[in-house]
């Protein structure tokens, strides 16, 4: 790893920053870049099937969060 940004929310709402925030430059290129990773994320859809002889219930398919 080069560089790390750290952001904790806590239980009051405040924020602790850790990281290189003295170049702020570099930290807000960093933060755009994260904000388009999350923008162009496609969730993946997760299930698994179980055979119904495997199970008592109806319910055949799990789907995982």
């Amino acid at each position: 790893m080069i560089a790390e940004i750290r952001i904790e929310i806590l239980e009051d709402g405040s924020m602790n920053v850790t990281g290189p925030i003295h170049d702020k430059e570099w930290c807000y290129l960093a933060l755009d870049m994260a904000k388009d990773t999350i923008r162009n994320f496609k969730k993946i859809q997760r299930v698994i099937e179980v055979p119904q002889d495997y199970v008592d219930s109806k319910i055949t398919k799990l789907k995982l969060l």
